[in-house]
């Protein structure tokens, strides 16, 4: 027997401005029985009324119960670029993907500054950096850049990743290059839904986005 998909997940602004998301097969009732204080629990006399503001359709209750549950783990910066959308239809495969990449932050785990591979920098960034590291130019580009034909790139650890991860943590995080700071929005990570799949393996920012 083929299950209805006749199920909703919606989220709510109270009235102390939190966010509050459910899932029902009739919403606007259910926003009713709310804002008479039937219902969640959760919204007590100090967050009513409550203001419908996001609705995705066409789950059955299983898909409306998992989808609730990724909203509601996501965080309340998430929640809030989620329900400015206004969108009342379930999301494609496509529209999830561009949301994964839109809500990326970077978590800091340097999983990345460890993957083997070069990092590639032009002589303005070398600046940036040195300045960064209270070094003279010519001393921060002996000690760690390299030329890989007419390219410069960091030179690498003999363990192998990034010479600047160091202690767990980035030791030049906000003068890091372009490289590193658009990661992983490169075309070739960004246009490919298996390779971003790859990201989420090893990636905490990625990881961290529920959908």
């Amino acid at each position: 027997m083929k299950k209805k998909k006749n199920w909703s997940v919606y989220v709510v602004r109270c009235k102390d401005g939190s966010l509050y998301t459910g899932i029902s097969n009739d919403v606007k009732h259910r926003v009713k029985s709310h804002n008479s204080g039937k219902g969640a629990k959760y919204i007590t006399v100090a967050r009513r009324p409550v203001k419908l503001l996001y609705v995705e359709e066409g789950f059955d209750v299983g898909g409306a119960l998992k989808r609730e549950y990724a909203i509601k783990h996501s965080g309340k910066p998430a929640k809030e670029l989620l329900v400015k959308r206004k969108r009342k239809a379930k999301m494609n495969d496509d529209q999830i993907f561009e949301k994964k990449k839109e809500l990326f932050e970077c978590a800091r785990c340097g999983n990345c500054c460890e993957v083997p591979g070069y990092v590639f920098i032009n002589i303005k960034e070398a600046q940036i950096m040195a300045k960064a590291l209270a070094m003279p130019y010519d001393e921060f580009y002996e000690k760690n850049v390299r030329k890989v034909g007419h390219q410069h790139v960091l030179k690498t650890p003999f363990k192998g990743g990034c010479i600047f991860w160091k202690d767990k943590k980035c030791t030049i995080y906000e003068a890091r290059p372009s490289q590193c700071r658009t990661f992983p929005y490169w075309k070739e990570l960004t246009t490919d839904h298996n390779e971003w799949k790859e990201i989420e393996k090893y990636c905490e920012g990625a990881k961290r986005i529920k959908f």
